[in-house]
């Protein structure tokens, strides 16, 4: 699985969040609409009954409260992609120094290898001698 599945799975249940915060808004939208004509400071919404008013004005706070909480989830999604991001450019630059660690190893033991064949090739001349 890559980095970028991953990202996006630890991130589902936020994006399963923010598409019932959608839905639940478009609903309260669409009651909203309904009930334009009567926001708290029409006439027509005063000469109603007291629980009628108390309804309308539940079903206005809970619009603001579902605008409020989507505003929310996107600032936090925004934080966490631009972390992953982050995460993503720090693994990619320890791959690179991964990369440099690996090739002086690998000219370490050439060096190894020339040296311990030198030192062979001494030791067969030192018995010559």
């Amino acid at each position: 699985m890559s980095k970028r599945q991953i990202h996006y799975q630890k991130r589902l249940p936020e994006i399963n969040f923010l598409l019932q915060a959608d839905r639940d808004l478009y609903q309260a939208q669409v009651a909203e609409r309904s009930l334009l004509v009567l926001s708290p400071d029409s006439a027509l919404f005063t000469s109603m009954p007291k629980q009628h008013r108390e309804n309308i004005q539940q079903a206005h706070d809970r619009i603001r409260k579902y605008q409020l909480s989507s505003s929310d989830a996107v600032r936090v999604m925004d934080v966490g992609r631009e972390k992953a991001d982050v995460s993503v450019s720090r693994a990619a630059g320890a791959g690179e120094s991964l990369e440099r660690i690996t090739q002086a190893v690998a000219s370490i033991a050439g060096m190894n290898l020339q040296i311990a064949t030198a030192a062979k090739e001494r030791k067969l001349s030192t018995a010559l001698v």
